[in-house]
Order: structure tokens, then C-alpha cells, then sequence
């Protein structure tokens, strides 16, 4: 088929925000049957609530006109034995789903008993153990094979039939060689329900096998539908102590093994539920010399210069760090000093997690992606942007997409409504390493060559540029977003004609680099250091080596460019460096008020600059730099002129506390700043003290 088809309504259900969840909140009073097993949950606030498929306890919920799907429970009775992961069954609960009712409480049905063997006035001396596992959110499955059941509310064979690239169900019909209407309705449910089984939660173990419960996980790559997958352990206090086996008493993070019934009949076994998976949003742009503000060929032909004479494709994106299957353990690692609650993820045949490289591919089976003929020439596009990608028509030059833009970031995924959308990933605990290939095509009548067109003139050329995060690992329950700049910067040429009896050195020719993330040329130029700018430098930029240059003056300049000087003057709200102010060329990802300043702290090990330091800017020094500037529009403005990034017109975090709020800087108008709640996500520009 020539698309996939995501059930979307699973990740619709998971979206809502519970700014205000705690534990106490959610705890179930008591249950109407003397002796039953009653439960109660919490979710852990890790990710933050909001996108659709991230789960929160008002998610699990869910409300009147539209239940939440609630979790489900893995319940083994023992008897007098303790349990055993080779050897024990769920015979006690199989994935028995609890949901949140009309009376406010965690139900499910039917109802189950603690075992009652031991008692003040029991003549058994059998001790009854049943040890509990749980995952959210619910998913209906057939017990006996473990495969989730079909769920075709709301299917309609027309709208699938369009989703496919049909215009209506005869036509999926007559191109598929079904014989009537019938037969092409029945296909259309099957592929239907392929395609809902074969992403987010695939399988579950099933009701005989022996063991820890598991659950059968594989990545969905839209945005619009990848779902959150937790895990369920002992939530802090959860009060657990067995009448049979005080010894059973559980602490916070540790799995429910072995217990018996509870001291009191109202107790419920508390749950705290944590991510499992990892949040990532992968954005890209291209930044180019040609479509910067400043340049000769921008003043001519405005931002289009660039797409009038190049467009810019992404052809495939290697990934290293995280895996697109992988099996949840639900029998987590007990919690020690030494060890940190984590999930307990596996391949599906029971092995350690090993990660592989993960290719996104365009789709084009032209063998131009740097891979061996029989990956090329085989290969099937996997959830890219298709505004990303080249479209194989014979369409015109002019009539053909962009490509990778050079104005905004675009989303990497296929399905993405914005630039900040992420899907879910099982991390591996590698490092994060990225190899990108991309091809750049120059309209070019004087060539003899055509581009994909068949009959434009022109150059392709193809890029594969690579690197390793050093410092980024992937971890169970964090949010990340990885910002990829490809530099096209045109070829310059510097030539002198010298008389012929002096012998003429070679020039550099400067190719095309990322912007604040290379180096170009080398030589002995000397500049001044950073130290020594007056109030005239306003405006140049700062290479990590601590010196200062103009724009355009650095083609002898080994070090890195990293920061443009806004303000010189002893105002800089700093106890050590006193002499001046810059800002980052480009902004850092946008977090949460705690992380920003723990990532713009982080830039003086990863990117040190002589004599400065990097910081998350004060409410103060925001301040300082924009009355500088102008005010905050002319501030706003000035980086894309100088090869960077120019700020966004949005809240941008401040380092200064409000209470329990935090202040952020307000790009939208001249002036301003806001108080934030410090939980929420705000762009972040990192700031140099010198």
C-alpha cells in the first residue's frame, strides 16, 4: 500500500494537563467488598503533559464524555511459594484493565478477593503470596495469543480507503483487483487492523506463559499518534505491610512481590506509574550566506534567493542512541543506593536491548543515499517530512518543493502539525550519533547534465555529514530536542593577479560549513581579545579563543564564532567578568526554567570561551542588552546579518527567581517581561559575561 494508516484515536484519548497532580489526590478511600483487592495510582510528572499520546493521571482517567484508558494489572497467586520469573503464571489477574469511574474511584470487574488462608482465627498455616506487575495505558488483547483486539468504532472504509491514496473505495477496488465493493470493504479492514496492531503497544505476553509480564513495543514515527508507555512500581508511603508477612512491606520503586493480605480491608496497593520511553523532537533548517539578511544576493532577490537558483533535498538520517522495538520487563530492577529505577526494556526474542542504527530513509529508490545497491535500491521511505524530501515528478524547476527550508525549522517527522511535536523512542543508553545526507541542486543552464527533472540544467551535489553527541544519552522519561543545521554557504573565491616574476601562494577556497558549529581556514591574523573592546565593537562577534572580529573578517580565524557582542560597559550583572555582554549566535533547546540554566552553565565545558563565561541571562542583563540595542525588536533582529539565528518573537527564560515563578524576557513587543511558571517550556538563548 502506498501509506500507513495510524489508529488515531488512542493518542487522542492520552492528551490533557494536570498542572496541579498529587499523590494524595489520587488515593481510592475504600472499596465496598470486605477483603477485595483495590488499587490506586499516581503518575510520575517527568514529561509534561499536553502533547497527544503523553500520559498524566488525569489522562489515565480520562472525563465523563470521554474515559481514559485506565492500566492493566498482571496479578500471580503463589499459595505458600514465593513468586518465580521462570516458572509462575498470571492466574490471579490477566492484563485486567482498571479504570476511573462515575464515583471517582479505580474499579475493575470482576472483582477479586485477597486469599484468606491466614488469620488471627485461621487454621491453615499457609502463608498466600500474589505478587502484582502493572503498564498504562490499558490495551484490550486476546489472552490467549497476547495480539491487541480490533477496535473498528468509528472506521470507515471511504475515509481509509482516501487515507491510503484512494479517491473512494471503488477505486482502491479497481486498482487492487477486487472483484465487488464487498471484497474491497473486507481488504480495507484488514489492512486497517494491521496497521493498528503494528505500532505503539504490539503484544503482550500471554495468559500461560511463564514469567514477568511483558509488553511489545514499536515506535510510531507521527507525532499524531505515537503513544506513552508506562510502567507501574510502589508509590512512596504506599502503607503496604501484609497481616501474613509483615517482612513484605514494599518501599517506594520496588516491584509488588510476594504479598499477602493487606492490614486494612480499606488499603488500596498504591501505584506510581513512570515513563518508559523517551521523548524526542528532531527539527531541521538549512542556513544559507545566500538567504541571509545583509548579502548582496538578499537585497537583489530577497529571503527566495536561495530557492530561485538552489533547492536543498534531504535524502536519508542515520540514528544512533535509541531503538524502534524493543520489549518492557515489567519486573523492574529493585531499587538500591546503587541503582537507579529504570525500565527494563529487551529484545523480543528475551536479549539484552541492543541498539542499531536507525535509517529514515526518502523513499527514492535511486541508489544516491551512500548505502550498498540492495539497501538503496530497496529501500521504503519511513516517516520523514515529505516537505522535506524531492518529489519524483517531471514537475518544473520553479514548481518544485524547497526541500529543507531556510527561514524556519521544520519538524523531521512525517505527520508533524509543528516544529516542537515529538514522538516516543526506547532508549538505549548510547551516545546520540546522527549522520545526515542531503543533496543540494543548482539550476545551471550552462551544464550539459539534467537534474530529476529529466530536462532542467544544473549540479547535484551530495552531502553526508556526521556527529556524535558526546554528551547526550537517551534517558527513560526525559524530553528531547535536537536542532540540525546544515550549512550551505556559497563557494568564495579570492584571487590577486600578481606580476609574473613573483611566485603567487594558493588561496583557501572556503566551502560550505554549519554556521557556529565549524571552523573555517587558518592563518596568523592577530585580533584583539574581547577584553579590550570599547563600546565601537558593539556588534562584532567573539570566536572561542576570546577573540573579536567584524563580520566576514574572520576568514583567517581558526576558532569557532560563538556569540555577538551587544553591550560593552561595566553593568553586567556579573561578580567576575565586568567588561561586556554577548549573546549565543544561535538559540539553545527550549526547556523547562531549571534546565535552561543547567544547558546555557553546561556551554562553558562544551563550548569554553577564553576569559568569558556562559550563562542563562538575569532579568537585569536581558534588560541592559535591549536598551542597548534599542529596545527588544531592534535586539531581536541583528543575528541572522552575522551568520547566526535571529531571536524568535516569543518568552525567552531570564535567570532571576519570581517566588516559585521565574521570569522570562518578552520578545513579542518592544519591552517587557512575564512571569512563568517555571515548569513551563521557553525558548533559551544563552548569554557571555567577559
Amino acid at each position: 500500500m502506498k501509506k500507513l494508516f495510524i489508529l488515531a484515536a488512542a493518542a487522542a484519548m492520552l492528551a490533557g494537563c494536570s498542572e496541579t497532580d498529587e499523590l494524595a489526590k489520587n488515593q481510592l478511600s475504600e472499596v465496598a467488598e470486605d477483603g477485595a483487592v483495590s488499587f490506586s495510582v499516581y503518575t510520575n510528572r517527568a514529561t509534561r503533559a499536553g502533547e497527544a499520546g503523553v500520559m498524566t493521571t488525569d489522562a489515565l482517567k480520562g472525563t465523563a464524555n470521554e474515559p481514559g484508558p485506565g492500566f492493566g494489572i498482571f496479578a500471580y497467586h503463589t499459595n505458600n511459594s514465593k513468586y518465580d520469573e521462570r516458572t509462575s503464571t498470571p492466574n490471579f489477574m490477566y492484563n485486567q484493565q482498571v479504570k476511573w469511574d462515575a464515583a471517582k474511584k479505580w474499579t475493575y470487574d470482576p472483582v477479586k478477593y485477597w486469599p484468606n488462608e491466614f488469620g488471627k482465627n485461621a487454621l491453615s498455616e499457609d502463608i498466600d503470596y500474589v505478587t502484582f506487575f502493572a503498564y498504562a495505558p490499558y490495551v484490550a488483547v486476546s489472552p490467549t495469543t497476547g495480539i491487541p483486539v480490533v477496535d473498528y468504532n468509528g472506521f470507515d472504509a471511504a475515509t481509509f480507503a482516501q487515507f491510503l491514496g484512494y479517491a473512494s473505495v471503488d477505486a482502491f477496488r479497481a486498482a487492487e483487483g477486487y472483484k465487488d465493493a464487498d471484497d474491497a470493504e473486507e481488504a480495507l479492514k484488514m489492512l486497517y487492523a494491521k496497521q493498528q496492531q503494528g505500532k505503539n503497544v504490539t503484544a503482550l505476553s500471554r495468559n500461560a506463559d511463564k514469567g514477568d509480564p511483558i509488553v511489545n513495543y514499536v515506535v510510531d514515527t507521527n507525532p499524531q499518534t505515537s503513544v506513552d508507555l508506562l510502567w507501574g512500581v510502589a508509590a512512596k508511603d504506599n502503607g503496604f505491610k501484609g497481616l501474613a508477612a509483615p517482612e513484605a512491606t514494599v518501599t517506594e520503586g520496588n516491584c509488588y512481590l510476594d504479598l499477602s493480605k493487606q492490614i486494612g480491608v480499606s488499603d488500596s496497593i498504591k501505584w506510581r506509574f513512570y515513563h518508559a520511553l523517551a521523548k524526542l523532537n528532531v527539527q531541521i533548517i538549512a542556513a544559507s550566506d545566500i538567504a541571509t539578511e545583509g548579502t548582496a544576493s538578499y537585497a537583489a532577490n530577497g529571503a527566495d534567493a536561495l530557492a530561485k537558483a538552489t533547492k536543498i533535498y534531504l535524502r536519508s538520517i542515520d540514528f544512533t542512541g535509541f531503538a524502534m522495538r524493543g520489549a518492557l520487563n515489567l519486573h523492574s530492577e529493585p531499587v538500591t543506593t546503587e541503582y537507579k529505577l529504570k525500565p527494563n526494556w529487551m529484545n523480543f526474542d528475551g536479549t539484552d536491548l541492543t541498539a542499531s542504527t536507525v535509517t529514515f530513509y526518502d523513499g527514492l529508490k535511486d541508489g544516491k543515499e551512500g548505502y550498498t545497491d540492495n539497501i538503496a535500491t530497496g529501500e521504503k521511505p519511513l516517516g520523514l517530512n515529505p516537505k522535506l524530501l524531492e518529489v519524483p515528478t517531471t514537475t518544473t524547476w520553479a514548481d518544485k518543493q524547497q526541500g529543507i527550508p531556510t527561514q524556519d525549522y521544520a519538524n523531521l517527522f512525517a505527520g508533524a502539525k509543528t516544529a516542537d511535536d515529538a514522538v516516543f523512542v526506547i532508549p538505549t543508553n548510547e551516545r546520540m550519533a546522527i549522520t545526515v545526507i542531503y543533496d543540494v541542486m543548482t539550476r545551471d543552464t550552462l551544464l550539459n547534465q539534467n537534474l530529476s527533472d529529466g530536462f532542467t540544467k544544473g549540479s547535484r551535489v551530495q552531502n553526508k555529514i556526521s556527529q556524535t553527541l558526546k554528551d547526550l544519552k537517551l534517558e527513560a522519561g526525559k524530553a528531547y530536542s535536537i536542532k540540525l543545521v546544515v550549512g550551505i554557504e556559497s563557494v568564495k573565491i579570492d584571487v590577486k593577479v600578481e606580476p609574473w616574476d613573483t611566485t603567487e601562494a594558493a588561496k583557501d577556497v572556503d566551502l560550505p560549513y554549519n554556521p557556529g558549529e565549524g571552523t573555517s581556514g587558518g592563518g596568523d591574523t592577530t585580533y584583539r581579545m574581547a577584553a579590550a573592546a570599547t563600546a565601537d565593537d558593539q556588534g562584532k562577534l567573539i570566536c572561542q579563543d576570546g577573540h573579536i572580529h567584524a563580520y566576514g573578517e574572520d576568514a583567517d580565524c581558526a576558532a569557532m564564532r560563538v556569540a555577538l557582542i551587544i553591550y560593552v560597559g561595566s553593568e553586567t550583572d556579573d561578580d567576575t567578568y565586568k567588561h561586556g555582554l554577548a549573546l549565543a549566535l544561535w538559540d539553545s533547546f527550549s526547556s523547562n526554567w531549571e534546565n535552561a540554566i543547567t544547558n546555557c552553565s553546561a556551554r562553558n565545558s562544551s563550548v569554553p570561551v577564553t576569559n568569558a563565561s556562559w550563562m542563562l541571562p538575569s532579568r537585569i542583563q536581558w534588560r541592559t542588552m535591549a536598551e542597548t540595542a534599542g529596545d527588544k525588536i531592534i535586539l531581536r533582529d541583528k543575528f541572522q546579518s552575522v551568520g547566526g539565528r535571529n531571536l524568535e518573537a516569543t518568552l525567552y527564560w531570564s535567570s532571576t527567581s519570581a517566588g516559585s515563578w521565574a521570569y522570562s524576557s518578552d520578545f513579542r513587543n518592544a519591552g517587557g517581561t512575564s512571569v512563568t511558571d517555571p515548569n513551563y517550556s521557553c525558548h533559551v538563548r544563552a548569554c557571555l559575561a567577559f
